[in-house]
Order: structure tokens, then sequence, then C-alpha cells
């Protein structure tokens, strides 16, 4: 018999596609059973595909499933919370470019990065200074050089940082509950804070280019979506000192 099923019904729809009970075989009762299963399955593969089409049309590096866990996934370029016993947790952008899914006991690549309790005191007095604007706890965090093969179950989940290598406007009337962002680098190892823009635009060596390829990426999948302050003009330079440039 027909299971109860008449024919026309609708069983499944997955975007324009309809499917509907024509005939009823006699082995057909198991596929129809599956068929909420294939459905979940063609969407799935839909995003996987829509991933990988963005990836390539920004540049970016493929970006297959490093790991999944209760219906969240996590790939390469994503920035994530990584678990910390003594104070609010780390802060990490996944810079592993593996094609293969890890468990949770497998080790990751991450990049960290630094919030501003983290930054040298004189080193963050002296930016604030050049840049002209407060630098705000708990709101901005500082892209590092700073890398570490760490444990896949420390992952605690996604964060909400975005990437901006411009000003915001009205910082911290925009930023709602735990958005936070970076638009500094913070090298520890020279104590130099500098913008994601600089970083982004230096020639550099091969070693430094990947970092730089991993701020780009950053840059492409977590861009700062609220007002961004007016680029400043540049000072003009006085025909005198444009002058003395050119004979030193």
């Amino acid at each position: 018999n027909g299971g109860g099923l008449a024919n026309g019904q609708v069983l499944g729809r997955y975007e324009n596609r309809t499917w509907k009970l024509r005939t009823l075989h006699r082995h057909s009762h198991s596929a129809i059973r599956n068929l909420p299963r294939v459905i979940e399955d063609l969407a799935t593969r839909k995003s996987e595909m829509k991933s990988s089409r963005c990836s390539r049309s920004q540049g970016l590096p493929t970006r297959p499933v490093l790991w999944a866990v209760e219906g969240y996934t996590f790939r390469y370029g994503d920035i994530v919370l990584i678990k910390n016993n003594d104070t609010l947790p780390y802060i990490a952008f996944i810079c592993d470019q593996r094609n293969e899914l890890l468990t949770a006991a497998d080790d990751i690549k991450l990049t960290w990065l630094y919030r501003v309790e983290d930054v040298d005191a004189a080193c963050l007095e002296r930016a604030q200074k050049s840049y002209k604007y407060a630098i705000v706890a708990g709101k901005d965090v500082f892209w590092s050089f700073h890398q570490d093969m760490c444990p896949v179950g420390s992952i605690m989940g996604h964060s909400n940082i975005f990437l901006t290598s411009r000003l915001p406007s009205n910082l911290q009337d925009h930023l709602i509950n735990d958005e936070m962002v970076c638009r500094h680098v913070y090298d520890a190892g020279v104590m130099r804070i500098s913008s994601l823009r600089t970083m982004c635009t230096s020639s550099t060596n091969t070693k430094e280019a990947d970092k730089q390829a991993d701020i780009t990426a950053g840059m492409a999948l977590h861009p700062y979506p609220y007002p961004l302050a007016p680029p400043q003009p540049k000072p003009q330079m006085r025909e005198e000192t444009k002058a003395q440039q050119c004979y030193e």
C-alpha cells in the first residue's frame, strides 16, 4: 500500500525543487523516509560551495571545515575564543590551512589577538599619542605575530571581532555586548604598534607575507559593519620643505 501517502502529496521542498509522490514502488519506502536527510545534505553542500566561491572571489584560501561540534563549524579565517582557566578567554585567528577534519585531541594552528591589558603599557601610551585617539579596553584588540599550536578541544566558540584599517566613527556607541574591533598590529618583539593598513601594504620577506595574507583574509571575512570616520586629508607640505627634501 502507499503507507498513508497519496499520489501528488508533497514529500519535501528545497528552494525551487519539490518532491511529490507519483508512483510508490515496493522498495521506495526507505527512500521516502530518507528524503528529509537528502534535502538537508543538499542545503549543506550548497552552503559549502557558496563559501568556497566566496573565498575564491576574494582571493582567499579555500576554507574546508577543520572541526565540527554541536552544529558549529570552524575553518581557516574564523576568530575564536580559547579556554583560559584564569581570566577571560583568549582570542585567536585560525590560520591553519589543512584540508582535513580534526578531532578534539588534535592541535590547530592559531594566531593570537591581544587584549589591551596584554599590551606593554609604555608602548600603548606611545601609540595613543601618535594616533591621537583613544584605544579602548574591552573594545580594542590587537593582531599579533604570536602563533601557537593548540588543542582543538580548547576552542570555546566564535567571537564577534571585526577588522578595519580605518578609524571607526563613535566606536563605543556602535559596538554592543561582546563585539570588539581589531585595527592595530602589536609586535611584542620590538614593542611597536602599527595600523592594519601599514601591515598590509608594507613590503617584507616571505614569512611576513604569510602573516600579511592572514590579516587580509581576516579583513575580508570580518569587515567592520558600522560607520567609519571620513579619511583624514594628508597635511600639505610647504614648497620650501619639498625643495629641501629633494636635496637630502
